[in-house]
């Protein structure tokens, strides 16, 4: 277990088995995540180019988002398999 670095939430932290699973599970979905988020950013980004600093905005929002809702993803796959 990591004091510092990782995910680090109350459930995450109750055994090195849990850790290790939030730790693994969190960088499978960042990944997935990711690539249909950054693909999503940058086809908007390229169709509405002429207002890029507000579609920036916008795209800034849904990518803080999708990193918040991959919590709820992680806590409830901890919660399935550790509780």
């Amino acid at each position: 277990m990591n004091w510092f670095f990782g995910y680090r939430t109350s459930r995450s932290m109750k055994s090195q088995e849990a850790w290790d699973y939030a730790n693994r599970r969190m960088g499978e979905v960042w990944w997935s995540a990711g690539l249909f988020v950054g693909g999503a950013s940058a086809l908007v980004a390229a169709l509405c180019w002429r207002n890029l600093e507000t579609v920036s905005l916008w795209l800034l929002g849904f990518q803080m988002l999708a990193m918040l809702l991959t919590i709820v993803i992680i806590e409830r796959d901890l919660k399935r398999k550790f509780d």
